[in-house]
Order: structure tokens, then C-alpha cells, then sequence
């Protein structure tokens, strides 16, 4: 059987798979069954992003949708056919990602033969998939159930975070990279938001104290570029 006439069990609400080769990952999104809850796809960074992303079924039963590595390019392209995620997690790599999730083994012996194969190769980096993102085509929708959203280091300036307070405006948990003035549209308008993972971009002490002091925010951590998801500037000072 070609990998063309590869179908997943109907009953499957769970999978975690390396989305692969660019022509292979366009049969894996043809063939997903729309029973799905959880989905999570990994790409090597020695893939480009795949500009026509996207699922051929309306995938009403998605709840948790994480992408990892260079796959979308911008959220119009998935999102119009997820209306009831709850959880979107859109990373460079898995130390961006928070929460357990399953992820593929990989034994030292593929790995080693993987790096001899890659060494030499372009990495890619994973698109600004906020700032390629076109708001208009998203106008009509509202995420109401979507509690967390994770889109890593991408820095997103503020008045693209105010487009997405109006798309998702029911977050409890948030990663992303701000600056003073995206901060400050973050606190003014996610009433219900938790926690708040900043990669800082010129953020200023001051800005960071004033958000600390929200009473529905029970935890703002800052973050490092050199180690994401682990470093965590816990002083001021070092901002």
C-alpha cells in the first residue's frame, strides 16, 4: 500500500507524529480523522514551513493542536477549521512548549546518523506566523473556549495582541514575546489570564513590576532566549 492509500484508525482521538517530508505531510493532513482531541506535529528545523498548511476536514473534536518546528505559516490557515481548540502551542522546538505532551523517541543510534546527514545543511527558522497572519480573514471567529496559546519567541508588537484579545479572549495561560506597550494591552484587556511567560524585548523593570501586580495574575515568569522554558530572570535587575 503507497503512502498516498495511508488512513488512520476513525476511532483515534489522540497522535503525536514527525510531520515529515512536505509532500508526505499533505496526505498525513488529508487522512486525519476528525475524531482527533489532541494533535501534535513535529518538523525538523531543516524543513521550510509548508505555505499551503492546512486541514482538509473541519476538525470540530480538536481541543489541543501543538506544532513544533517550521509547519505553518500563519493561523488563518488552520484555524477557520478548529473552532473549538482550547490549546495552541505554535514553537520552534519542544523547549518552548509547556505541558505533558507526547513526544517521539528517537534512539542515539538514528539520532547520530540523523546529525551526519543534516551536518552542513540550512536551518530554518519557524515564520513570525503572528505578524504573516492577516486578521481580517479571522474577524468573524472567536475562540471562546481557548485557554492557553504558546507561540514561543516570536515577539508580537501590540497592536497585533489587541487582534488577538478579540480572537481568544478567554486566556488563562499565555507565552509569547513583548515589549512595555504589548505588556500593558496584555494585562488591560486578558481579564482572566493566569500566567503570563514573557520573552522579554526591551521590557523594562518598571513594566514588569506593574503587571506582577495583578490580582487575577498568578504567575508572570520571564524567560530566556538562551534557554526557553527553564531560565527564568527572577530579578528585576537583570532585565
Amino acid at each position: 500500500m503507497g503512502f498516498e492509500e495511508y488512513y488512520f484508525s476513525p476511532f483515534i482521538t489522540s497522535l503525536s507524529l514527525d510531520y515529515g517530508h512536505m509532500k508526505i505531510s499533505s496526505v498525513i493532513l488529508k487522512n486525519l480523522p476528525v475524531t482527533l482531541r489532541k494533535l501534535t506535529l513535529f518538523r525538523g528545523r531543516h524543513e521550510v514551513s509548508c505555505p499551503d498548511f492546512g486541514f482538509q476536514n473541519r476538525m470540530e473534536s480538536l481541543e489541543e493542536l501543538r506544532l513544533i518546528g517550521p509547519i505553518v505559516a500563519n493561523l488563518f490557515l488552520f484555524l477557520k477549521d478548529t473552532p473549538n481548540l482550547e490549546i495552541l502551542q505554535i514553537c520552534r522546538d519542544d523547549t518552548e512548549c509547556y505541558g505533558d505532551f507526547p513526544l517521539i523517541p528517537i534512539p542515539d543510534s538514528l539520532r547520530q546518523i540523523r546529525k551526519k546527514k543534516m551536518d552542513g545543511l540550512p536551518l530554518f527558522q519557524v515564520p513570525p506566523v503572528i505578524k504573516q497572519t492577516d486578521f481580517a480573514l479571522l474577524q468573524d471567529l472567536c475562540f471562546q473556549r481557548m485557554k492557553e496559546f504558546n507561540v514561543g519567541m516570536e515577539f508580537v508588537p501590540p497592536h497585533l495582541i489587541t487582534h488577538l484579545t478579540s480572537l481568544m479572549p478567554n486566556l488563562k495561560r499565555l507565552r509569547i514575546g513583548l515589549n512595555d506597550e504589548g505588556l500593558a494591552v496584555v494585562c488591560a484587556n486578558w481579564k482572566n489570564l493566569e500566567a503570563l511567560d514573557i520573552y522579554p524585548d526591551a521590557l523594562s523593570p518598571t513594566a514588569y513590576t506593574d503587571a506582577g501586580r495583578s490580582e487575577e495574575l498568578k504567575d508572570l515568569r520571564l524567560l530566556s532566549p538562551k534557554n526557553p522554558g527553564t531560565n527564568r530572570l527572577e530579578n528585576h535587575e537583570n532585565l
